[in-house]
Order: C-alpha cells, then structure tokens, then sequence
C-alpha cells in the first residue's frame, strides 16, 4: 500500500508504517499552515469583539453611564450582536464584551453597563 505525504502529495517510499510526511520539512509546513489558519480565526473574532467592546464603551460612556440606547445606535457603531465573551444570568441577562455589557429593553432599547469587581 502506497502512502502519500500529507503536505506535498509525493508518495513515502520508506520508514515507518505510520509516518505522514516525507520529511520534517513537510511535517513543519503542515502544521504551520494550520496554526496560521488558527491564527486568523481567532484574530478575525478578537477584532469583531474589541470593536463591540469600543461602541459599547462609547455609549456607555456618552450618557454618563446611565440610560437606554436603541438597537439602531448600537449596529451603526458597528456592533455585531453575534459575538460576546460571556453572559451574566443571576439576577438579569446582562450580556458583555469583556468589561461592557447590554441588557434588552423593552421595544428595540438596551442598557448598557460597566462589569466593576467588587
């Protein structure tokens, strides 16, 4: 049974039964590729959820920390409701993105607030 390299597609002429790669150039590359595939996911969503934190910030921090905001305010900051880094569900469900977070109001509203320790 003839094996092929994983990376480069040549065939692997000798070795053990297992081996994957025709050497450890093949074997870098391969997994390097996969790490940088990795790499850009996780920076793609650590961009979308650093620009919600900013307009979450910026409201938040425009009214003084108090007040509604409507949907319209948030998605023309560029706010993707599809990313957040977690939920607070103990008295109310607060969501956050990192240390600023919403709450859904009643008709199309949302209170912003600052996650404080303590």
């Amino acid at each position: 049974m003839e094996r092929n390299c994983l990376y480069c597609d040549k065939p692997i002429r000798f070795g053990r039964a297992d081996k994957k790669f025709c050497d450890s150039g093949c074997k870098d590359e391969y997994y390097n590729s996969i790490r940088n595939l990795e790499q850009r996911e996780i920076g793609r969503i650590d961009r979308i959820l650093k620009r919600n934190r900013r307009v979450l910030k910026k409201l938040y921090q425009s009214n003084g920390g108090d007040g509604l905001f409507k949907w319209e305010d948030l998605v023309r900051g560029g706010f993707d409701f599809d990313f957040h880094t977690h939920v607070d569900d103990t008295v109310q469900r607060i969501v956050y993105c990192y240390d600023y977070g919403y709450r859904s109001e009643a008709d199309g509203f949302y209170r912003l607030y600052k996650f404080s320790q303590g």
